[in-house]
Order: structure tokens, then C-alpha cells, then sequence
């Protein structure tokens, strides 16, 4: 669990009430407050009660991103995080997590109204170095023509586990390819929330695409799990 937003050192594992232990202390395992014995004393009313640190026999309330509909949000298929919006503007990484490494190979083709992708994905996940692969297929539409092949590299934000990155993704990106010369660029979101909500599934990605195409691309995708490591 991630305390609420204190800068970077909130994510360091480590760093006990980020590194201050004279000022504070963390009587819950959740949350920093200003230690009784120090100056200032304990000050915040959600977490000090006369000057004192309060006790939870539950962990104590935490904010929570918001995904624009009022409520709490989990984050599309992933874990989400705990922190406010505004947080997530001013400190981007408080909010858009990289959780897991992607590579894949594709086809695409376009058409002017219709686009079409195929291929096969890999991620790998930092929080246990475990592994899946997943094919994809997908269509939507598209601003040019052509068809090439798509190698691409790219990171994966907010993603709880590698289960949750099967199901329906979003995807906007261009492709240009001349021969064997080519550039594709592409972002993906959990297609059941807006793009670049804080805390949602999301990724991006950029690759070499041999082949003949110019073309700017919307499409909706589904992601199948085909094989998973287990350490």
C-alpha cells in the first residue's frame, strides 16, 4: 500500500516516514504523523487526536484518484493507486504507474474509413519478473492506406497483474512506412475508460514498421492470454 501523496519517497520501501524519524512516526504502517515528542506534535486531525497519534483497528482512510464519474477509481483491469487528481498533473508517476515492460510483432493494414491489426504481445512484469504472452486482433478506422509489419517496445502503466491485461483495449497511433523504412507510435487504455484516466490500465508504445502504409488509426482491440510464466 502506497501512503498518500509525499512526494517520491512515499514509494521507497525503505524510507521510514520519508527518512525523518526525529519529526515523525507511523503508528498504523500506513501513514506518516508528526511525533508526539517532537515540536510541532501530532497535527492532522485525521490521523491526531490531542496531540497524539490516533489507533485504527482497521488501516486508516486513504484518498483515492478519481476517474471523473465521483467515485473512487481501481484503474481499468490494474491495481490502481492511491492519491488525488490534482497529484496526478504535478507528479505524473504518482498516478501513471509503469508496472510492466512490452514487446510484440503485428500486421496492419488501412484503408481510408477502415483499419485492421493482428499480432502477438509479451509483457513482463517488474513486481515479480514473471511473464505472458497474449494475441490480439483488432479494427477500427483510419486517415490513409497501405499495409506493413510492426516490431514495437513499450510500457505498460497501472497494470495489477498479468491477467488483467487480457480483454478489450483502445488504441490511437499512427504508422509510416516506405520500403524498409518505417515508424509506428501507438497509446492503448482499458477501452472501458476514458483515455489518460489516472489510475486506468494504460500504455504506450513505438516500433520499426516495414511496408507501404501512411495512416493515423483508432481501433478497439481484444487481448487473449496464450501462455504465463509462473516465476
Amino acid at each position: 500500500m502506497i501512503p498518500s501523496a509525499q512526494g517520491v519517497q512515499a514509494w521507497d520501501r525503505y524510507a521510514y516516514v520519508n527518512n525523518n524519524p526525529v519529526r515523525y512516526m507511523d503508528p498504523t504502517g500506513h501513514m506518516r504523523v508528526e511525533d508526539p515528542g517532537s515540536k510541532k506534535g501530532c497535527s492532522d486531525p485525521k490521523y491526531c487526536e490531542n496531540g497524539k497519534p490516533k489507533t485504527y483497528s482497521n488501516p486508516p482512510p486513504q484518498p483515492t484518484v478519481s476517474d471523473g464519474s465521483g467515485e473512487g477509481s481501481s484503474g481499468g483491469s490494474g491495481s490502481g493507486n492511491n492519491t488525488n487528481t490534482t497529484d496526478c498533473w504535478t507528479q505524473f508517476w504518482m498516478c501513471y504507474n509503469p508496472d510492466a515492460l512490452m514487446w510484440g510483432v503485428g500486421f496492419s493494414g488501412s484503408e481510408p474509413g477502415l483499419y485492421y491489426v493482428a499480432g502477438l504481445e509479451e509483457i513482463l512484469m517488474f513486481s515479480d519478473a514473471t511473464r505472458a504472452v497474449f494475441e490480439y486482433e483488432g479494427q477500427g478506422s483510419s486517415v490513409g492506406a497501405g499495409a506493413s509489419a510492426e516490431a514495437y517496445l513499450g510500457a505498460v502503466f497501472n497494470l495489477g497483474d498479468k491477467e488483467s491485461y487480457g480483454g478489450p483495449f483502445g488504441a490511437e497511433g499512427f504508422t509510416i512506412s516506405i520500403g524498409d523504412v518505417g515508424l509506428t507510435a501507438f497509446y492503448f487504455h482499458d477501452s472501458s475508460k476514458l483515455p489518460l484516466t489516472p489510475g486506468a490500465t494504460q500504455g504506450i508504445a513505438v516500433g520499426y514498421a516495414p511496408g507501404a502504409q501512411a495512416s493515423v488509426f483508432w481501433a478497439s482491440t481484444v487481448y487473449q492470454m496464450i501462455w504465463k510464466s509462473d516465476q
